[in-house]
């Protein structure tokens, strides 16, 4: 596990990015969105943890327990085989969803 940590910490940029999440870094706190079916993300985009979301971090929950804790430089997902896929597929059906909302023709 870990080979698509770099690809999750794009799809979760990519997702809040959709969402109209703009200079998170200004929020007095984490930018939450719900992904829907128990899924939510969570970005930090503070110098300083917040909420358990390491500095300048995502976190990507189900049912509030994180599943993968991302950054441009390390992650984690937990679970078995098939966990990072997973956490992708979730983030890809966001992004499409967001996109859609916005009539945004791009492909997820």
């Amino acid at each position: 596990m870990g080979e698509r940590l770099p690809e999750i910490f794009v799809k979760a940029v990519d997702v809040a990015l959709a969402s109209g999440a703009e200079d998170i870094k200004r929020l007095p706190g984490i930018h939450r969105l719900d992904l829907g079916a128990g899924w939510t993300m969570e970005t930090n985009g503070h110098a300083e943890e917040m909420h358990g979301v390491p500095p300048y971090s995502v976190a990507v929950l189900r049912w509030w327990l994180p599943r993968a804790i991302v950054n441009a430089a390390f992650g984690q997902v937990v679970g078995g085989p098939g966990a990072e896929d997973e956490v992708i597929a979730v983030l890809d059906a966001a992004l499409a969803r967001y996109r859609a909302e916005k009539g945004d023709g791009a492909d997820a």
